[in-house]
C-alpha cells in the first residue's frame, strides 16, 4: 500500500529537501517507485532532481511540482496508483498547503538542529500532526530526526535529554553536518561516503520500527545491503 510521507517544519533552514531526497533516493535505490512532490515555492526537490540527471547521476526517482494547495489532494490520488512511497516537500508549517500535506500523510517526519528555535517549530508540528490525526480518526506517525547536528555536541545531548522528557518521537539515529549532503543538492544523485554511512542508519531505524511500509515487502532486502 502506498505510504505518504511528507517532511515538514515550522523554521526554515533545517534541511527538509536534503533529508527527503535522500530518503527518496534510497527507496529508489532498494527498487521503490518512488515520487517527490515539491510544494515548496524555492522548489530545491526540483532543482536536486534536474542537477541529477545533467549530471548523469539520476536517482530514480520522479519530481513533481504542485504549488496549489487546491490541486495537491487529486495529485497525491494520482500518484498513489502509480508509486510505492509519495514523498512531500514542504515550505512553511504556516501555510495551507503544509496543513494539508499533513493531512494526506501517513508519516511526518520532522527534521530539528538541536536549538531552542528548531525545537519549538519541531514541538508545534508534532503537536498539530496529533491533533489532525485525532481529527480525522487515523493514524499519522511521526518522527523528530536530529539533521545538521553534531551527535557528540553538548547542546546536542540537552536539547535531546529535553525531547524524549516530554516524550518527543525523537529517533536515535542523527543526521550530522556533512559536505556530502550539500555536495548532493549542488551537483545531484544520492548521499555519498560518510553522508550515506549516516543516512543508512535513520533509514535502518524507521524500517527496523515498521515506520516504512516499502520494507513490509520480504522479496527486498535490508537497509545496507
Amino acid at each position: 500500500m502506498t505510504q505518504i510521507i511528507s517532511a515538514v517544519q515550522q523554521k526554515g533552514g533545517v534541511g527538509k529537501s536534503t533529508f527527503l531526497c535522500a530518503l527518496g533516493s534510497w527507496l529508489a535505490a532498494d527498487g521503490a517507485d518512488v515520487a517527490i512532490v515539491d510544494t515548496d515555492p524555492q522548489q530545491n526537490s526540483d532543482r536536486w532532481m534536474t542537477v541529477s540527471e545533467k549530471a548523469g547521476n539520476d536517482p530514480g526517482v520522479t519530481v513533481y511540482s504542485c504549488l496549489d494547495d487546491i490541486n495537491l489532494f487529486s495529485v497525491i490520488k494520482k500518484l498513489k496508483e502509480q508509486h510505492d512511497a509519495v514523498l512531500i516537500d514542504t515550505a512553511g508549517y504556516d501555510s495551507a498547503m503544509t496543513v494539508f500535506c499533513i493531512q494526506a500523510s501517513d508519516l511526518v517526519l520532522i527534521p530539528v538542529a538541536p536549538s531552542a528555535l528548531d525545537v519549538a517549530g519541531a514541538l508545534k508540528v508534532w503537536s498539530y500532526t496529533i491533533a489532525s490525526a485525532e481529527n480525522a480518526r487515523r493514524e499519522i506517525d511521526t518522527a523528530l530526526i536530529f539533521n545538521h547536528a553534531n551527535p557528540r555536541a553538548r547542546i546536542t545531548e540537552e536539547v535531546r535529554a529535553s525531547l524524549v522528557a516530554q516524550d518527543a518521537p525523537l529517533l536515535t539515529a542523527t543526521v550530522p553536518t556533512l559536505t556530502a549532503f550539500r555536495e548532493m543538492m549542488t551537483y545531484g544523485g544520492p548521499p555519498e561516503g560518510k553522508a550515506r554511512t549516516a543516512f543508512g542508519a535513520v533509514v535502518s531505524e524507521l524500517q527496523q520500527a515498521g515506520r516504512l511500509h516499502y520494507y513490509a515487502g520480504p522479496q527486498l532486502k535490508a537497509v545496507g545491503a
